[in-house]
């Protein structure tokens, strides 16, 4: 009988640059889903893709790969009063949201603390990584100018 962990687990480590060389220290293993559980099912469900280990790149059914960049702990008090329509609106209207055609935009989540608290998360899913961080800068401009001071 082979001995390993059956689902998902994460990792917690700490890395410390040494001259010119980096330690990676193992703190805390982790038998649940972690906090990048969530963006990755999200890319998962979305793409209907999977990660490829061996190459280390997550690969849609149709051979084209993906990256995600994400967030649950976007807060800005400018965003409170912001209702999740409002939130939606803003997307569309920006060319934002997530396009199921193309298998990229942006995924909105926890909007149910933007009108109080002024925070949400998002998963911003893209052909690359610098893409990725794209849609999530413009996000975040985006809703700054919709939200000023």
């Amino acid at each position: 009988m082979k001995k390993g962990v059956l689902g998902r687990f994460g990792i917690d480590f700490l890395t410390v640059k040494k001259g010119d060389d980096w330690q990676h220290y193992a703190i805390e293993i982790n038998l649940r889903k972690g906090g990048t559980t969530h963006p990755f099912l999200m890319l998962q469900f979305l793409t209907a893709g999977e990660y490829d280990w061996e190459e280390g790149i997550y690969k849609m059914p149709n051979g084209e790969s993906r990256c995600y960049f994400a967030t649950d702990n976007l807060y800005d008090d400018r965003y409170k009063g912001l209702t999740p329509i409002d939130l939606i609106n803003i997307s569309i209207c920006n060319k934002l949201m997530y396009d199921g055609v193309k298998q990229c935009g942006v995924m909105f989540h926890m909007i149910g603390a933007l009108s109080q608290y002024g925070k949400l998360g998002l998963v911003c899913i893209a052909q690359n990584i610098e893409e990725a961080k794209a849609y999530y800068l413009k996000t975040v401009e985006v809703l700054n100018n919709e939200c000023p001071i």
